[in-house]
């Protein structure tokens, strides 16, 4: 018996439902609460490679630094408390990010420290 090669085979298309659809990304309402950037992604690769929640910080410092304008901000603690970092890693975060060369630190007795965010290396 002969056979038809130019014939279509039989289910090589899936039903309508479930070909795949493109998948928007999600954009926050207006009510949400978002991330501000952009930020550097080499910027992000040298704080991810530090110990610790130096990227947790590192994201809090620009997240800060976006919303106010300037590149010296403080540490936004309500931001880091919704990530789950005390201050005290909060300290161990900011050495680390200024053991690299990523941000530098003035620290007063009595004070919140004042950082300032620096091009990644």
């Amino acid at each position: 018996m002969p056979v038809n090669v130019n014939a279509k085979p039989v289910g090589w298309r899936l039903p309508r439902d479930d070909r795949r659809r493109k998948a928007r990304v999600p954009l926050p309402s207006p009510t949400d609460k978002y991330l501000a950037g952009p930020i550097p992604l080499e910027w992000l690769e040298a704080a991810g490679r530090e110990a610790g929640h130096a990227l947790h910080v590192g994201i809090a410092l620009w997240h800060q630094a976006r919303l106010t304008g300037t590149a010296v901000v403080t540490s936004p603690k309500a931001f880091l408390d919704g990530m789950g970092v005390n201050r005290w890693a909060v300290s161990r975060a900011l050495m680390a990010l200024e053991r690299a060369g990523l941000v530098s630190v003035v620290r007063c007795v009595g004070r919140k420290p004042v950082i300032t965010l620096r091009d990644a290396p």
